[in-house]
């Protein structure tokens, strides 16, 4: 035998005895069965997204509405954490904020809003305006209940203040009080 035919011999044995332990190395250290793909590729998207994300899209008052990506069992709180938190505006008690966010879902968060009739009290000095008042403001007046504030709205516009002196049960002892709390 010459001597190449011995190289290859021993390079063909050292290659089979190579394949041969890594066949037995996967068998005896791996398990197929808990083999799984731990990443997916969404179309368009160029970063892979782990199989166990949800994607989930959260506007409103938040400080950074978007899409969010989430980690299954993640709750509604969990999402507006992603998005920056909720603003000062934002109303949290319509929201179920510890319910499971589910994938492709968008999170609205709602803003408190005022009406306009609270705004514009708080815009003259905490007066009530006769005129735009609600019937829950306008109870709030000293003296003033269901049936005066029912009244009251009936007879508007008024000119002037004096004015609220001709509905029924408003004289000028009650209006002595409320002349300092109404506006027009």
């Amino acid at each position: 035998m010459d001597i190449s035919n011995h190289k290859t011999i021993i390079i063909g044995l050292i290659i089979v005895l190579f394949i041969g332990s890594c066949v037995y190395v996967y068998n005896h250290y791996f398990d197929p069965s808990e083999l799984q793909i731990n990443e997916v590729t969404i179309k368009n998207s160029p970063r892979p997204v782990s199989a166990a994300l949800m994607v989930v899209h959260v506007v409103g008052a938040v400080d950074k509405p978007g899409v969010y990506r989430l980690k299954h069992g993640d709750r509604v709180l969990d999402a507006i954490g992603q998005a920056g938190g909720a603003t000062l505006k934002a109303d949290l008690s319509i929201l179920n904020l510890a319910e499971k966010v589910k994938d492709a879902q968008k999170i609205t968060v709602p803003s408190k809003t005022k009406s306009r009739p609270m705004a514009s009290m708080a815009s003259s000095g905490g007066k009530i305006s006769i005129n735009s008042a609600s019937q829950k403001q306008l109870q709030s007046l000293p003296g003033i209940g269901t049936a005066g504030a029912k009244n009251i709205i009936k007879g508007r516009p008024y000119s002037k203040l004096e004015g609220i002196m001709k509905v029924k049960r408003i004289g000028k002892k009650s209006f002595k009080k409320l002349r300092n709390r109404i506006r027009l």
